[in-house]
């Protein structure tokens, strides 16, 4: 209010006054007013002269349209809200600065605010003036009064503070408070949307719009706001973390974390990676994990965005593969990390390739790409290449053939080794091992033992690579008679001349599946050897009982032989014989194990 409506509402009182207050002796209560208004030094009244007028307006008992006092101080109380709400106030001792400046701003809605600042004051949680403040941001007049009550209401709630702050602070990003309210109230979580507009107006003001805060009403998560913190986003990449908030878990919100401060420690603009770090299924452990140690590595800078981009494109392999790099680094190879780039699954296999090649100076590029090949056996196939360089073995076919089966290259490689070190490496026997397929270390164990045992040479080793169809029996075979000391020539050529029985003869020779001192060491060959035999003892038993096939009729009988073409009993065996040799640990060859219950199935007459 400015002091000149006081002195227009004095004016106009001494205009109309009666002869009696002219002549005679003036109202009281105008006294008041005109010695308030000539007090006055500002020409707006300040909350405290708006009080002292509000008390002397109060102090006039007569309000009645007949005298002109009457009608000059009821003018000057509707600009305070009207005498009925400054009543209100007063009788609840509710007459304060705050509350008349705020009559005074709102006067018409005076009657109707009076009663709702008095419940206010009673119960409210949080300042009064907060709430008044709020109300200075309504897009819609009309919604004054309803948007005041929930206001009040809102106040004498446990989480007022945190709503009103929310409220208060995006008021002063020019949001309405009508416009707001409603979004407000729906919030699930009011502290974790007070807590994200907190931050967002500390790191990016300009995102504290209606649209956002849509979303911001939504978030279940108090670490999402640490997110922001961490990233300081624009608006594209608020709707991506928008998003994201709707698939992380509190778990993924720690490790995310963790990523962000890996990024912020190291220098690293983390936004090139954002949209595949929140837009998909990553391992935030692993890539936290990863990037931590990528830190420690201290890359080229020109390698550094491929190196982050595999990480977070291979999150679940990405510590495999800084591993990789670590290990290239340490023997000056960190250049052909884009090797490990292609496969980071297998990224393991190709840096210990690449040092394998480096280490017997084989590291020229047509190795390196055929390392490459495949990824997954890269170190087996490092080490054929090394061990075939090694033989000058003529025949280029040989190392084409060994991609074609590359699960076969570090053992091929190992026996290329060994009889490269026993000077048994000539052409024939190379292309043999190379065309074997050999998939486990069997054969290589069985020149071991031969050559133990002083019974490898040309042609016992001829012999059993003329076998080598046969070569896990033939070990186990060999194994049994060297736990006893009985592998000699004589008893070898008993084992080759027939391998499919090479466990059976040397159990007659008197060969053992364990040393005599070490039972725990028992061969597995001989064991599933065992297995077999006894397994198919029990079920010619069963058979025997009849507990496995049903009776049939005669006539059944005939229709099913004139189906199968063989005799019902042949089929029974057959069918014995199949389920026995499968109960061992396949172990030894399938053509070994058929035998194995075949002649269990014959020593039992059947």
């Amino acid at each position: 209010m400015r002091s000149i409506t006081i002195k227009v509402v004095l004016d106009k009182y001494d205009e109309s006054k009666g002869p009696t207050r002219i002549y005679l002796k003036e109202e009281s209560n105008i006294k008041k007013l005109r010695f308030f208004y000539e007090s006055l030094k500002d020409r707006i009244l300040s909350s405290s002269s708006l009080l002292e007028l509000a008390h002397i307006l109060l102090g006039k008992k007569t309000r009645t349209h007949l005298k002109e006092s009457g009608k000059a101080f009821e003018k000057l109380a509707n600009m305070l809200g009207g005498f009925e709400a400054l009543d209100i106030l007063n009788s609840a001792k509710q007459l304060t600065k705050e509350n008349i400046e705020f009559l005074e701003q709102h006067p018409t809605e005076g009657k109707a605010l009076a009663p709702l600042m008095v419940s206010l004051s009673k119960n409210t949680r949080v300042p009064e003036t907060k709430i008044f403040a709020a109300m200075e941001k309504i897009k819609n007049p009309q919604e004054f009064i309803t948007v005041f009550k929930e206001l009040v209401s809102i106040a004498q709630t446990d989480h007022a503070q945190y709503f009103i702050n929310a409220l208060t602070l995006l008021n002063t990003h020019n949001l309405n408070t009508d416009e707001v309210l409603p979004l407000l109230k729906d919030a699930e979580h009011i502290l974790f949307v007070n807590q994200v507009l907190i931050t967002l107006a500390e790191i990016n003001p300009s995102l504290i719009t209606l649209p956002n805060l849509v979303n911001i009403v939504k978030i279940k998560s108090l670490e999402f706001h640490k997110l922001l913190e961490n990233l300081c986003p624009d608006q594209k990449f608020l709707d991506i973390l928008f998003q994201a908030e709707k698939k992380l878990s509190k778990e993924q919100y720690f490790w995310f974390e963790s990523l962000c401060n890996n990024f912020k420690k190291a220098g690293w603009d983390l936004y090139p990676f954002l949209p595949t770090i929140l837009g998909g299924e990553i391992d935030f452990f692993s890539a936290s994990a990863a990037t931590a140690k990528l830190i420690k590595l201290a890359v080229k800078p020109e390698h550094l965005s491929l190196m982050l981009h595999t990480i977070f494109a291979h999150s679940n392999e990405s510590m495999e593969f800084v591993n990789a790099v670590e290990s290239l680094q340490k023997e000056g190879l960190d250049e052909d990390f884009f090797k490990l780039e292609s496969a980071p699954e297998f990224a393991r296999e190709l840096a210990y390739a690449l040092i394998a090649l480096q280490q017997a100076k084989c590291y020229e590029v047509t190795a390196k790409i055929y390392i490459s090949l495949n990824p997954k056996y890269a170190l087996g196939l490092a080490q054929f290449w090394i061990q075939f360089s090694k033989t000058e073995c003529p025949i280029a076919t040989l190392r084409p053939l060994m991609l074609k089966n590359p699960q076969c290259a570090s053992y091929t490689a190992g026996v290329i080794e060994f009889l490269r070190k026993h000077e048994l490496h000539n052409e024939k026997n190379i292309s043999t091992i190379c065309h074997a397929k050999l998939t486990n270390h069997a054969l290589l164990n069985l020149l071991n033992l031969m050559h133990e045992e002083k019974i490898l040479n040309e042609t016992s080793l001829d012999l059993v690579l003329s076998n080598l169809a046969f070569t896990n029996t033939l070990y186990s075979g060999a194994k049994c008679l060297a736990n006893s000391k009985k592998l000699d020539i004589s008893n070898f050529d008993a084992l080759i001349c027939d391998p499919v029985n090479a466990l059976a003869m040397a159990e007659y020779l008197g060969g053992k599946p364990y040393p005599p001192s070490y039972p725990s060491l028992i061969n597995r060959g001989a064991q599933d050897f065992a297995i077999i035999r006894k397994n198919t003892k029990l079920l010619c038993q069963g058979y025997r009982q009849g507990l496995f096939f049903p009776e049939m009729s005669t006539e059944q009988k005939d229709s099913f032989e004139k189906g199968r073409r063989r005799p019902f009993a042949e089929t029974q065996k057959e069918i014995i014989i199949k389920i026995a040799q499968y109960t061992g640990n396949q172990e030894l060859e399938e053509e070994v194990e058929r035998n194995i219950a075949q002649n269990a199935l014959v020593s039992l007459g059947m």
